[in-house]
């Protein structure tokens, strides 16, 4: 397991990861998680409370940002590798121009 500290400056920008994981909200404020399967059609997620889990593929897109101004997040389980999406990326509807 491994909790990730969210804030306004600190946030899980567009990643990928190897293996399959479970998010958990673990306290602060609440916390929005984006996802993409497939690079264009996108879905987010709000998770509120500690019964908030929300499970995400290996290979799926995501980001994950604090609603507020602290939120803490358990990734489990906390070893796996990312792929960082480069800075300007981001899902895009199929025939969006860039």
């Amino acid at each position: 397991m491994r909790l990730v500290n969210l804030s306004l400056d600190e946030y899980l920008s567009w990643r990928q990861l190897d293996v399959d994981v479970s998010f958990r909200f673990s306290g602060g404020d609440p916390v929005v998680l984006s996802m993409s399967v497939n690079g264009h059609d996108a879905e987010a997620r709000y998770l509120r409370t500690t019964a908030d889990v929300v499970e995400v593929a290996s290979g799926c897109w995501f980001a994950a940002e604090t609603l507020g101004t602290s939120s803490i997040l358990e990734i489990d389980p906390g070893n796996y590798k990312e792929d960082l999406a480069p800075a300007d990326w981001r899902p895009r509807p199929r025939g969006a121009k860039t």
